[in-house]
């Protein structure tokens, strides 16, 4: 049962990709609430996301090339941290500070501490 729900649930992400994609962005690019905290994903590699507002949310994601992930924040102006790593809780990983309303790319990613976000 939860194989077929997996495989239903995998099927639905492919075929209504576009779709989310058109969804979530716009010609400015992605579109951040001033109550969250996103990374878009500018490499070619596939991560995994750990996106930690404090005082808010955290969202752990599995991102592939140009895709972005999002954590929510109980309000504007705050902060918190996002790590990457090439599968979650492995070591090592890269590490930036954040603040809600602005969208962290990264652009290259060879950890530890060889990243290069803006």
């Amino acid at each position: 049962m939860i194989f077929l729900l997996a495989l239903v649930s995998l099927f639905a992400r492919w075929v209504f990709r576009d779709v989310i994609s058109r969804f979530l962005f716009h010609p400015e690019g992605l579109s951040v609430a001033a109550g969250e905290i996103c990374l878009i994903n500018q490499t070619q590699d596939v991560i995994v996301a750990d996106i930690a507002v404090k005082g808010g949310s955290r969202m752990v994601a599995l991102l592939a090339a140009g895709e972005a992930s999002c954590a929510q924040s109980p309000g504007a102006s705050m902060k918190g941290t996002i790590k990457v790593s090439a599968s979650e809780g492995q070591s090592p990983f890269c590490e930036t500070l954040a603040e809600t309303g602005i969208l962290v790319k990264l652009t290259v990613f060879a950890a530890p501490d060889h990243c290069v976000w803006s």
